[in-house]
């Protein structure tokens, strides 16, 4: 369902942090790895070309997501790493999935 389909999908999963005490998923429901499970170069997503990617967290700096991490979660608490990965990983507005791979193939990255 192209964009239609990717926001239905991110509002799914909006909902699904606020019915929560903490308002965040925490990252084991995520299943949040340190780095992507796919080699670099080869898998580009990872938290920073997600959606929910917040990196200047709450202004500290800090990196953080909007709808994953809590403060007591293992790997960073409710901090995440540009590289990681969760399986709530989103494209960002306006980009398709798997552009990644046109985009390497054409040389505009």
């Amino acid at each position: 369902a192209g964009d239609k389909g990717t926001e239905a999908v991110a509002q799914e999963v909006r909902r699904w942090a606020a019915r929560l005490d903490t308002g965040k998923i925490s990252k084991q429901d995520a299943y949040y790895f340190p780095q992507t499970p796919i080699p670099f170069g080869v898998w580009e997503y990872k938290c920073e070309t997600c959606r929910f990617y917040q990196p200047d967290g709450d202004g500290d700096g800090s990196p953080k997501c909007s709808l994953v991490g809590q403060e007591g979660d293992p790997i960073g608490g409710d901090g995440v790493h540009p590289d990681a990965w969760c399986a709530l990983w989103l494209p960002e507005d306006g980009r398709k999935w798997f552009e990644y791979v046109t985009e390497r193939l054409e040389g505009e990255v």
